[in-house]
């Protein structure tokens, strides 16, 4: 099954740039590293392959119990 991919907080990064004067050079690198990462969540490379999160998502509840352990 193939999800739909949603960008969130776009207002929020225009609001941020705005307050903070984010530069021309790093709105263009922050828009050249979103790409990249839409075309990694497509095309399922790491991070972003099924099989792959689960093993990620079961080493952080591993990683969350033994921390609990040591309370």
């Amino acid at each position: 099954m193939v999800g739909k991919s949603i960008i969130l907080d776009e207002e929020e990064y225009e609001r941020h740039g705005r307050e903070m004067g984010y530069s021309e050079e790093l709105k263009e690198a922050i828009e050249k590293g979103m790409k990249r990462v839409m075309v990694d969540i497509r095309l399922r490379n790491s991070p972003f392959e099924h099989g792959e999160i689960w093993k990620l998502y079961e080493r952080y509840l591993k990683q969350v119990g033994e921390d609990r352990e040591k309370e």
